[in-house]
C-alpha cells in the first residue's frame, strides 16, 4: 500500500538511528541526504626501549551524500 505524504523544505524524512520500515520516492524537488562516519586512527608509538603504547582515537563526521 502506497501513501503520498508532503514535506515542506527543511523538514526531516528521516533520522539516523531510526528503524528503516518506510520505503521513500521523490517525485519532484530536491533531497539531501546525510550519514555520520566513524573514523578510528591508532598510534603506536615507543614508551620505553622495550614497550610500545598504542592509542586509538575515533572521530564522528556528518557527511552529506
Amino acid at each position: 500500500m502506497a501513501n503520498e505524504v508532503k514535506y515542506s523544505a527543511g523538514d526531516t524524512i528521516y533520522d539516523i538511528g531510526q528503524n528503516a520500515s518506510t520505503f521513500y520516492l521523490v517525485r519532484e524537488g530536491k533531497l539531501t541526504m546525510e550519514t555520520i562516519i566513524e573514523i578510528e586512527s591508532f598510534f603506536k608509538f615507543p614508551v620505553d626501549r622495550h614497550t610500545w603504547e598504542i592509542r586509538k582515537t575515533t572521530r564522528r563526521i556528518q557527511y552529506k551524500l
